[in-house]
This record gives C-alpha cells, structure tokens and sequence, in this order.
C-alpha cells in the first residue's frame, strides 16, 4: 500500500494549525479529537496513519511539546500494531508513551490489553 502523500500533507497542514494555537486547553483537547477521528477514518490505511503519527510526535518534541499529543500519537500507533498482530512494534510504541507520561489512563489501559494478546 502506498502512502497518499496529498491526503497526509493535508493532514499535516491542518495539525500544525491546531498546534500553532495550541496555548489553549480547548485547542489541544481539539488537535487529540482530531488526531482520534482521523486515525479511525484511515482504519485501513496503516502506513498513511503510522506516517501522520510520527510526523506529529515529532512536529510536538521540536516546535510545541505536549505530553498528551505525543502520549495519543503513540497510543494510536499501539492501536495500529495492535490490528496487525506486531507485537514487538506494540511493545515498543507503548513504551515510548509511558516514557513520555507514566500515569496516561489510555497507555495503561492498552497495557493491560497487550498483555492479555501475549497471555491468549
């Protein structure tokens, strides 16, 4: 599958609005909405959601950090290894979100899932 770079530039244009006015609680409670809304409307675009992830963790970590956008970027990359049964990558990606913030109720909860697939 090849990644629609238009779609994923048009994405990656409208974050880096919301994050420009980012100072806001409501405006970064937005840019987590629309990174959720986005993500499960490229359900099966893994790679177009895995790029527009990593963009935005890094975009987060050089222009505006914040904890909760990188904790979601990488809850949302779990959820993607997760569909696919990569469980290396899931591993990974949950704890790079637990190094980021320990106490994310949504990390923890997909914690607890991906050791349940690893128990089945």
């Amino acid at each position: 599958m090849s990644v629609d770079r238009n779609k994923v530039q048009h994405v990656l244009g409208i974050v880096d609005k919301m994050l420009e006015k980012a100072d806001a609680k409501s405006s970064r409670y937005n840019i987590l909405l629309f990174i959720k809304s986005y993500s499960f409307y490229l359900m099966d675009k893994n790679e177009e959601s895995l790029h527009i992830c990593n963009r935005l963790i890094e975009h987060s970590y050089q222009v505006n950090y914040n904890k909760s956008i990188v904790c979601q970027a990488y809850n949302l990359k779990t959820m993607i290894y997760m569909r696919n049964s990569q469980f290396s990558n899931m591993y990974d990606s949950i704890s790079r979100s637990l190094s980021v913030d320990e106490n994310n109720a949504e990390t923890l909860q997909l914690f607890n899932m991906f050791k349940e697939k690893l128990v089945c």
